[in-house]
């Protein structure tokens, strides 16, 4: 193979592997703000809480579809 051609296979797994590992944290992070949510909105007896708590799974399951998109 060309050297060129190997440099280039070699860069866009970079750039999939970057996409992979931001994919990995947006899930940890959504982990992390959900569960809080949860435990806030389950001591307060807020339902509005309990509610809100969806937006950021909604908000991060968009951007983990983008990455795997674009991956």
């Amino acid at each position: 193979m060309d050297y060129n051609v190997i440099r280039h296979l070699e860069m866009l797994q970079v750039v999939i592997s970057r996409m992979a590992a931001n994919s990995y944290i947006l899930k940890g992070w959504t982990v992390t703000i959900v569960a809080g949510n949860f435990i806030l909105s389950s001591t307060d007896s807020s339902w509005e809480l309990f509610f809100i708590t969806y937006l950021p799974i909604l908000f991060f399951w968009s951007l983990d579809s983008f990455y795997l998109l674009q991956e």
